[in-house]
């Protein structure tokens, strides 16, 4: 099995299978005819010679059914999906005992690995050594700190500007600065 597939034809999307079909009756679903969808999968449920899976894409998510009887051979490759994986699937749109909308696979392509597992689904990032990038410890230069930026030195400030922001004039003297009052001059007690 390749790690990259190659390219799936998408026709709908599961978020708005969900919305177009959300109260359509099992008469409605049997006529709409085949549907093409593609996303990764966010969790399998094994039934024995069936399973489930929840498929996660751009517009939202939708449950799949994978039967061993209608898959063949392709089941077993199935079965050994991974959470995380990108999958194209081809089938059918029925509803559940649960009534869930859900899509009856007739087949399935692989199309990307996941080569590092999701978050956790509750906690998220914990580890710091994963959710910061690594760098590499360099004395003769300044490393970035843990998200990236770099503590540099502040720039050498004009003094002059210093002065004017203190509220001091050019000169410096500060009895020539203007009082909270607004009067110029030393003031007169």
């Amino acid at each position: 099995m390749s790690p990259f597939g190659a390219r799936f034809p998408v026709t709908h999307w599961g978020g708005t299978l969900q919305a177009r079909f959300k109260d359509a009756d099992e008469a409605m679903l049997q006529s709409a005819g085949p549907f093409a969808l593609a996303g990764r999968v966010m969790a399998m449920r094994h039934h024995g010679k069936s399973c489930f899976a929840v498929l996660r894409d751009q517009s939202g998510q939708i449950q799949i059914y994978a039967r061993a009887d209608v898959l063949g051979p392709a089941y077993a490759a199935f079965v050994d999906l991974d959470v995380g994986d990108f999958i194209g699937v081809t089938g059918e749109l029925f509803r559940t005992r649960t009534a869930e909308l859900t899509v009856a696979v007739k087949q399935f392509e692989f199309l990307t690995k996941a080569l590092r597992p999701l978050p956790e689904k509750w906690h998220g990032l914990k580890d710091v050594e994963t959710r910061y990038p690594q760098t590499l410890y360099r004395p003769d230069r300044q490393s970035p700190g843990p998200r990236g930026l770099r503590h540099e030195e502040p720039p050498h400030r004009d003094p002059a500007r210093v002065l004017r922001r203190a509220g001091l004039p050019r000169s410096g003297d500060p009895d020539d600065a203007a009082d909270p009052g607004g009067r110029r001059g030393p003031s007169r007690s």
